[in-house]
């Protein structure tokens, strides 16, 4: 169980030091994450004024918090449905993962919740730093603090996980892209990245709250900013306990039914020998890359003795390059290189780029 925890404790720091090595996408993630805050605080501190001077209980420094606060966030939370995941069940690498004696979920997520981890350094801090400048007001009770770091980490894993539950449909669709952009749209408007939900309609409340969106980036801001009380918070972490329990689940019921349906197609080249190590392949019908075709060309189709005898001899002909007749054909016994006739190919004796499986 410890070295269990301390592998993904590795792979944690992993995706910490990976997204590290992306220090100018950093930059230019601050550089619009502060144009479109500074966008945002002008309409939406101008909606407040509008209604004079409070709009579903946000003032001007509430309204002001919700905006620094979701857009320090916004680098952290996974609102785009991207994940390595569904490239790797694209390509077939996922096939290795699940030779790994690792759960695959939680592999990914733990990785993808390192590198979110790394975001709010470069891009999180920088906007709180701006917000304060601009009208950012902190929260009036100091539980505000440890109950809203609890609920950013929750949002943080909600998010990673239910962008998961977009890559592993990845099993049963030939391309996700569209699943990707679909999520992309409906989670940012619901998790309340433009407005807050509390501006919502009654109708579109009572679906954004039915949905595990507002828990990665709203609720962890009502406790952040101090809007909810000690009771209220509590409430809301158990809500994203409950969201972040039922997506995990699902994704392990994917995972599982989409490692069923696995099948991955492989095969060598003209030049390379195939492995007959029944260790490659998967014992759910999936094969990994280099593993036996179930049909061999007719070139490398080999009788008993060809075979027994190794196929190939030294001079890179095998049997059926020797004589009609010839007492080697029948006995297996690997030829003399004298004794082959030149010029024709015998097992895995052709050249290269004549046939390919």
């Amino acid at each position: 169980m410890r070295g269990i925890a301390r592998v993904y404790w590795r792979l944690l720091g992993a995706g910490f030091r990976r997204q590290s090595t992306y220090r100018l996408a950093a930059v230019g993630g601050v550089v619009a994450n502060a144009t479109f805050g500074l966008l945002k605080v002008a309409v939406l501190v101008a909606t407040v004024h509008a209604a004079g001077g409070e709009l579903a209980g946000y003032d001007v420094g509430r309204m002001s918090t919700y905006i620094w606060l979701s857009q320090a966030m916004l680098g952290s939370l996974n609102l785009n449905g991207r994940t390595d995941i569904a490239e790797r069940i694209k390509d077939g690498r996922v096939a290795v993962d699940f030779l790994r004696p690792l759960d695959v979920r939680a592999a990914e997520i733990v990785t993808e919740v390192g590198r979110s981890m790394f975001a709010l350094i470069p891009r999180g801090i920088p906007m709180l730093v701006i917000g304060v400048f601009v009208g950012m007001v902190p929260p009036g009770s100091l539980a505000a603090y440890p109950l809203g770091a609890g609920s950013l980490l929750l949002g943080i894993v909600i998010s990673v996980g239910t962008a998961y539950l977009v890559g592993v449909a990845g099993f049963w669709l030939v391309e996700t892209r569209g699943l990707q952009v679909f999520y992309m749209v409906i989670s940012g408007f619901l998790a309340g990245l433009f407005v807050p939900i509390g501006l919502f309609p009654r109708w579109l409340l009572v679906i954004a709250e039915a949905t595990p969106f507002p828990s990665m980036m709203m609720y962890p801001i009502d406790v952040l900013a101090g809007r909810v009380d000690l009771a209220g918070a509590l409430g809301l972490l158990a809500v994203q306990v409950g969201w972040l329990v039922g997506v995990a689940g699902l994704g392990q019921v994917l995972t599982r039914a989409g490692r069923r349906r696995l099948e991955v197609q492989g095969g060598c080249g003209a030049d390379s020998r195939p492995s007959a190590d029944p260790a490659t392949a998967l014992s759910d019908g999936a094969r990994l890359p280099g593993a036996v075709p179930d049909v061999l060309p007719v070139e490398l189709r080999a009788r008993p003795g060809e075979l027994a005898a190794g196929g190939v001899g030294r001079a890179g002909r095998g049997l059926g390059a020797l004589p009609r007749g010839d007492p080697a054909r029948r006995s297996g016994v690997p030829p003399d290189p004298a004794r082959v006739r030149p010029g024709r190919p015998g097992l895995l004796g052709r050249r290269p780029g004549r046939r390919s499986l």
